[in-house]
């Protein structure tokens, strides 16, 4: 859905504050809208690799009147390699135990990867006022860490490459501008597996740009005949089938007559691909290779198609 002007300046506002806007907000605002959101998305989304984490149990004692039990939440350190501080996620629950509910606290010093010990009375970890809490370690270590923004809601992948949240995990924004998210591990993606290619197509003086792919066990060539570059955003497209195999093989350049038109076929890329969801008017899909590589949708409008990138199968 088109953002208001006044939605885009306000989420360039906030940008601003952890980057240099290297243009008029207002004025682009209101002269390139389209192109604006396009930007906010990108300029909005990070991929790192081998990043530092670590997860922690933090126990402090509850109102004496009340039996003064044991109370413990988690902790989620993220160094996503800001220059001072770190992301900092709260858990009430514990993970490893299903679905849960994790609050942004926002950022903090980068000292929190290491705390572990006694907490003094009436601190950011420890609100008993008397009595000293606990913190305990329960892994750190690397992970990789993609966070992108859907229809204003931040989705955060995790893929931890040791202790005890090994493996893919997601922190999922409820809504925009919510401190709330989801804490859970993915869904399993399931779907058929494939090969897939992607060519640039030129005839005459015009081009567009093909991404083709086939099914395990199928003779069917699956194909989107993309408008624009698939690698720079989103592209309007039309989809059909043919079976002509021939096609999943052109690596380089190759001269293909099509209709009695002499046309140049470009391979870009190529590998593998997952198709996790797929009817007549939506299909998610898994690309793995150099430069299409991640989650990406296709949905059927009321002219044609539109594929994108997407955070989230």
């Amino acid at each position: 859905m088109t953002k208001t002007e006044e939605e885009l300046i306000k989420e360039v506002e906030e940008l601003s504050k952890k980057y240099i806007i290297p243009f008029p907000i207002e004025w682009c605002a209101k002269l390139f809208p389209k192109e604006l959101e396009k930007w906010i998305e990108y300029i909005g989304s990070k991929s790192l690799s081998n990043i530092k984490y670590t997860f922690s149990q933090h126990s402090y004692r509850g109102p004496i009147h009340v039996r003064g039990m044991w109370k413990r939440v988690w902790y989620l350190f993220l160094d996503d390699r800001d220059s001072t501080s770190i992301r900092i996620f709260r858990l009430p629950d514990y993970p490893m135990e299903g679905e849960v509910t994790a609050y942004d606290e926002g950022r903090g010093p980068k000292k929190y990867l290491d705390f572990e010990g006694e907490t003094e009375p009436d601190t950011r970890f420890n609100p008993n006022l008397k009595i000293k809490g606990e913190i305990k370690i329960l892994s750190r270590g690397s992970v990789d860490y993609n966070t992108g923004v859907e229809e204003g809601e931040e989705i955060i992948r995790l893929k931890f490459l040791s202790g005890n949240l090994k493996g893919i995990w997601e922190l999922i924004q409820e809504e925009k501008g919510s401190d709330t998210f989801t804490f859970k591990r993915p869904r399993s993606l399931g779907g058929e597996k494939g090969t897939f290619v992607y060519h640039k197509h030129t005839i005459r003086n015009k081009y567009h740009y093909d991404l083709r792919y086939m099914k395990e066990g199928s003779k069917i060539v699956d194909e989107f005949n993309l408008y624009s570059d698939l690698r720079e955003g989103e592209s309007k497209a039309s989809k059909k089938e043919c079976f002509d195999q021939t096609w999943m093989s052109i690596k380089g350049r190759e001269e293909r007559k099509i209709g009695g038109l002499s046309t140049l076929v470009e391979y870009i890329d190529g590998g593998d691909i997952q198709i996790i969801e797929e009817n007549p008017d939506f299909i998610s899909f898994n690309l793995n290779d150099k430069d299409l590589k991640g989650y990406y949708i296709a949905k059927r409008l009321d002219k044609g198609w539109i594929v994108k990138r997407s955070n989230n199968p």
